[in-house]
C-alpha cells in the first residue's frame, strides 16, 4: 500500500499529494473578507479531509511516513485555526462569518479537536482511554 496520498488532480498549477497541498494552502496570512471566510471553509474541510486519513492510516499500526504526514498537515490546521480565530475576532463585523454559518467559536473548537488529535497520534503521555474519548468526540460516537 502506498503512504503517499495522491489524487492525480492539480492544485495550484501541480500535482501530487494532497497534504501537501494544504500546508501549502494554509499558511496564515490576512485576506479580503471574501477571501479568508473561503480558506475558513477549506481549512473546515482540510480538517474534515484529516480525519478520514486518521480513521483509514493511522488507528492500525500506522507507518512512520503516515504519522511523519500527519504531523506535517496537523501542525498546518493548528497553526491556520490560531490565526483565524485571533484574526477572526479582532474583525468579527468586517469578516462576517456568519455569511458561511461559522463563528469564532466554531474556528475555536475544531482548533482544539486538530490539538487533542495531534496529541493522541504523536504524544506518547495521553492514555488509550483519553486517546478513545478524543476519538468519539471527534467521530460522534455515542
Amino acid at each position: 500500500m502506498s503512504t503517499t496520498i495522491h489524487t492525480g488532480a492539480r492544485h495550484r498549477g501541480r500535482e501530487g499529494n494532497i497534504l501537501e497541498f494544504y500546508t501549502e494552502e494554509f499558511r496564515p496570512e490576512p485576506a479580503t473578507a471574501q477571501t479568508f471566510r473561503q480558506h475558513v471553509v477549506q481549512w473546515f474541510f482540510a480538517a474534515k479531509h484529516l480525519r478520514l486519513f486518521e480513521a483509514s492510516r493511522l488507528t492500525d499500526q500506522p507507518t512512520a511516513e503516515d504519522l511523519a504526514s500527519h504531523r506535517m498537515i496537523c501542525s498546518a490546521l493548528i497553526t491556520f485555526g490560531e490565526f483565524a480565530s485571533n484574526y477572526a475576532r479582532h474583525n468579527s463585523t468586517e469578516l462576517n462569518l456568519a455569511a458561511v454559518g461559522l463563528s469564532v467559536e466554531c474556528i475555536e473548537a475544531e482548533t482544539r479537536l486538530l490539538r487533542d488529535n495531534f496529541r493522541m497520534f504523536h504524544d506518547n503521555t495521553i492514555s488509550r482511554s483519553e486517546a478513545e474519548a478524543v476519538l468519539k468526540e471527534a467521530f460522534h460516537e455515542a
